[in-house]
């Protein structure tokens, strides 16, 4: 038996229809549409994965942004009137009165502010390093630089009369960016540690 086939139909198998078997251009092209579709879900996870991480390397500077303003403001301060900060020293009034201890407390508060008020700029300008190591690295600078004060601080707070009670306020403020320092060490990544503006893989 000799069966007849068209010369418009594209294409046809030998073997009856009763076997199941579908010729490859009968089939359904369903598979250029998954593979577009799975292309799709991996750019709208690379995308929120960018923005995640754009917005994890922010939060590093607002940390330094909000250093430096405090740092020049208090800086500032200590070098322009010095005689503010002796609200945190327990002076006697006679201690007071005495001309030369107060010329030599207000050198070295202007010495300290003038310390802390170039350290804003430093802080300031780390904001735009690139490297996320130099960036790191100035993190464990300043956790170091904070949890010391504040253990030095706080002991002489607790353990001596030479210091007024509103020296606490500057203690927990201490331990507050030693906090923020010791928290972002401990739960960032390196590549989190970039700046803002690198771009992300």
């Amino acid at each position: 038996m000799v069966r007849l086939t068209s010369k418009n139909t594209p294409c046809s198998d030998d073997e009856d229809d009763d076997d199941g078997f579908t010729p490859t251009c009968l089939r359904p092209s369903g598979s250029n549409q998954s593979e577009q579709n799975s292309t799709s879900s991996q750019q709208n996870r690379q995308r929120r994965f960018s923005t995640n991480l754009y917005a994890k390397k922010k939060q590093l500077d607002m940390i330094y942004g909000i250093h430096a303003f405090l740092a020049a403001v208090t800086g500032a301060i200590a070098i322009v009137h010095p005689q503010l900060y002796e609200i945190f020293m327990n002076l006697k009034g006679e201690e007071q009165g005495c001309r030369i201890m107060a010329e030599q407390a207000n050198t070295i508060i202007r010495l300290y502010g003038a310390l802390i008020f170039s350290q804003s700029w430093l802080v300031w300008k780390t904001r735009e390093v690139p490297d996320p190591f130099v960036r790191k690295i100035f993190a464990q600078g300043y956790l170091l630089c904070f949890s010391t004060s504040t253990l030095v601080l706080g002991y002489k707070q607790i353990f001596s009369s030479e210091w007024a009670g509103y020296n606490w306020p500057v203690i927990g403020m201490f331990f507050l960016f030693s906090a923020i320092y010791a928290w972002f060490l401990l739960t960032k990544k390196l590549p989190e540690f970039e700046h803002s503006e690198a771009a992300t893989v």
